[in-house]
């Protein structure tokens, strides 16, 4: 396999673990992974009510980001870590964010919309990789518009592209899973074009799997 490179990070073994939530990829799973060699990823996902109830404290979002990411480093050690952090969920974003940053990880994963203002969130943290989720050129497009548009401090350092069958918060409605111009492979190849082009050939990462490879049963990954 050929290893990752992103901001100048190398990971040696290139899989990446899906940010899962609600409760699924916390520190004991980002953490193996990433010591193993993998991209171990913790999800965001309601953190804050889940160690508040684990802990018996409460949590502010952003204390539980740092918590939970810590702990996963302690596993981890040097291994590389990312943390899933939503669009979707607005009111506890850029904390999330934040929190995730102080508890030493090595990237910031977004999806579950465009993260328009993830730049200007992490302009303080240069040592940490910025990775957007998009599931079509035009998305990824509009997106690095609007931080040009805005003068964002800096750009993507990956890039995931999540097709129809990767799971989780998606852009396809139901009828749109089999059509030949959603195929990942489709998605991903202009994609790569585009990267190449705009944003100096960072990496491309392909999430799920090629409608045409779908069976009755799960896909992996």
């Amino acid at each position: 396999m050929i290893p990752l490179r992103i901001r100048g990070k190398t990971i040696a073994l290139p899989i990446v673990q899906g940010g899962m939530g609600v409760g699924v990829s916390l520190a004991p799973l980002a953490g193996e992974v990433a010591r193993l060699g993998g991209v171990g990823t913790l999800s965001t996902a309601a953190l804050d009510d889940l160690l508040s109830l684990r802990e018996d404290r409460p949590f502010t979002p952003r204390e539980a980001a740092a918590h939970e990411a810590r702990a996963a480093r302690e596993i981890a050690g040097s291994g590389y870590l990312a943390a899933n952090v939503m669009c979707a969920a607005a009111t506890t974003y850029e904390a999330s964010v934040l929190g995730a940053i102080e508890g030493d990880i090595d990237a910031i994963v977004s999806g579950a919309g465009l993260p328009v203002d993830l730049p200007f969130i992490m302009a303080d943290a240069p040592d940490v990789a910025l990775i957007p989720i998009v599931s079509s050129l035009r998305a990824l497009r509009i997106l690095v518009k609007q931080w040009l548009r805005r003068k964002a401090p800096r750009l993507a350092d990956a890039v995931i592209v999540e097709g129809p069958l990767a799971g989780g918060h998606l852009g396809f409605s139901a009828d749109e899973v089999d059509a030949e111009d959603n195929r990942l492979e489709n998605l991903v190849t202009p994609i790569l074009d585009y990267v190449a082009a705009e944003l100096a050939a960072v990496p491309v990462i392909a999430a799920g799997a090629s409608t045409r490879e779908r069976t009755s049963t799960a896909t992996w990954p």
